[in-house]
């Protein structure tokens, strides 16, 4: 499994109980569809989890999407194409009622009113990404793609972008627009935004084992063997909290177990002893790495329930 099929997958393992999110998501899934039009629906994707989330979610519109699987062969390796459609115009104006667009919107352009809560457009980028986005994988390069076939849906993405502050780069290829970032720090922004915090831990993991490579001639093997150890730690300290989070669950933390976690986030390279330092309260090294480790123990026993 790729990097980039691994993120896709941890996307649409998340949770959403809004349905205005989960309608924007699909929205963002379907505006950069191959086919998006009022008589029809097409939507290719090589991601057998993202085809799964777009039927659950047309049925949840009340339409029951069409899939079309077919092998791929590349040598020696296979892989399937997954083929979603809507060919019924009736089915296809049932699904933009429950988006919340009308007869007499461009679904070329983005209706930011189908956008009802503070968390809608995240989902919506979610969607964009699960359709139209691609990623390397940060051991060969950082490089991160929204790949459009119409030169308007991309400009309107991209606008929208800009006016929310995510900061993409836009080129035209030969029969595609892509919108595209190269710069560690603005992908794990944007990942970090739609949810996929697991891909985002990757690559922060990937550039501190780079640095410390680099500087392999100034540190000796303890300090880097520490300094991996601390890394590893703190994510998966970071992993936790962010689960308490998108589970809607961090508020039945208690203060200190809160307060030792927002900390946390805020310093992902910080060690513990930093950590204690930052508190306002006085607490010793021990009490913040007995906080933090009650964190992950509690996130992996409700993980089970």
């Amino acid at each position: 499994m790729s990097f980039a099929q691994d993120t896709k997958n941890d996307l649409c393992g998340i949770a959403c109980r809004s349905k205005c999110c989960r309608m924007s998501m699909l929205y963002g899934i379907l505006i950069c569809a191959n086919t998006f039009q009022r008589d029809r629906i097409r939507l290719m994707t090589e991601n057998e989890r993202t085809s799964e989330t777009v039927l659950r979610l047309l049925k949840e519109c009340g339409v029951k999407g069409n899939l079309y699987i077919s092998e791929k062969k590349s040598g020696e390796q296979r892989s399937n194409s997954y083929k979603i459609t809507v060919a019924s115009a009736l089915d296809v104006k049932t699904v933009l009622q429950s988006i919340g667009l009308s007869d007499n919107d461009d679904l070329s352009a983005i209706d930011r009113g189908v956008f009802h809560c503070q968390d809608c457009f995240k989902h919506f980028v979610r969607g964009l990404y699960l359709s139209a986005g691609t990623i390397k994988d940060p051991k060969t390069g950082y490089q991160l793609e929204l790949i459009f076939s119409r030169n308007d849906v991309a400009a309107s993405v991209c606008t929208l972008f800009e006016e929310q502050g995510i900061s993409l780069k836009q080129i035209a290829r030969q029969y595609s627009y892509v919108l595209y970032s190269k710069e560690s720090e603005s992908i794990e922004d944007f990942l970090t935004f739609i949810g996929a915090h697991q891909s985002a831990l990757t690559i922060m993991d990937v550039k501190i084992y780079r640095e410390i490579r680099n500087n392999a001639n100034r540190q000796n093997n303890c300090e880097t063997a520490n300094m991996y150890k601390m890394t590893s730690s703190a994510q998966n300290q970071i992993r936790a909290i962010r689960w308490f989070i998108d589970a809607d669950l961090f508020s039945s933390l208690d203060e200190d177990l809160q307060a030792t976690a927002l900390l946390r986030l805020e310093n992902p390279e910080a060690s513990v002893q930093e950590l204690a330092d930052m508190h306002s309260k006085a607490v010793s090294k021990s009490g913040v790495y007995h906080r933090l480790q009650k964190i992950v123990s509690l996130c992996q026993k409700k993980q089970k329930e």
